[in-house]
């Protein structure tokens, strides 16, 4: 049995352009919706470490695993990095980047349907 959606408006798809992002509420929790480089995500607009609005975050990408001694960047616009204490989101799965099974920002689905950008969530 497949899945049934909600789809909640957030704008026309030219008013969300790469670099933009845009904040809506979908039952009474704030969500931002990110254009990075034309891919477009949905995360909960909130840090759980303090609670810190993540639409003032830079979408960046960090440090990955590597050889002692050296330092490899890598996930570039993958990451969302909480502006108060740094904390950093994947922007595709939600997962902290140092605390993996312990902190997680909700994320959402979005689709793009005549020319109108839409998140998903599930029916309940």
């Amino acid at each position: 049995m497949s899945e049934q959606w909600n789809r909640h408006e957030v704008c026309a798809e030219g008013e969300l352009l790469p670099g933009m992002r845009k904040v809506i509420t979908i039952r009474k929790q704030e969500v931002v919706v990110l254009n990075v480089d034309g891919q477009l995500y949905a995360i909960q607009n909130r840090c759980p470490h303090m609670g810190v609005p993540l639409e003032y975050g830079a979408v960046c990408g960090t440090m990955v695993p590597s050889e002692p001694g050296s330092h490899v960047y890598g996930c570039h616009n993958m990451i969302i990095k909480c502006p108060l204490h740094g904390w950093e989101y994947s922007l595709e799965s939600g997962q902290n980047i140092f605390a993996l099974e312990k902190v997680k920002i909700r994320t959402y689905k979005v689709n793009v349907d005549d020319n109108t950008v839409y998140v998903l969530t599930p029916i309940r």
